[in-house]
């Protein structure tokens, strides 16, 4: 439901700004966020959708990102990441938690 409300506003993005240096998307977890808040209002609420619809495409356009090129970053394998696991575990039975007998 999120990718087919915020679909016609990336069309928007894409058409109408191109004097950016790089080119922008619409944040995923903002727009997810902004579609929760406002289901209950879809549904339920007496006011026009179309208005509703404004509202919403109002504050993703207020929440963009940059598209970089070049900014992806490999992940930590499975061997990376279970050492990176056991220290944090260590640390955390060593300093943080508390044992109460």
């Amino acid at each position: 439901m999120e990718s087919l409300i915020t679909n016609e506003t990336d069309e928007y993005l894409k058409q109408n700004i191109k004097n950016n240096k790089y080119k922008q998307k619409i944040n995923k977890a903002i727009s997810f966020n902004i579609v929760k808040n406002y289901c209950f209002e879809l549904f339920y609420s007496n006011k026009d959708i179309e208005v509703i619809f404004e509202e919403m495409k109002k504050l993703f356009l207020t929440n963009k990102i940059l598209i970089r090129p070049n900014r992806s970053y490999k992940r930590p394998s499975n061997e990376e990441s279970r050492h990176v696991k056991a220290i944090r575990s260590s640390n955390h039975q060593r300093r943080t938690q508390k044992n109460v007998f």
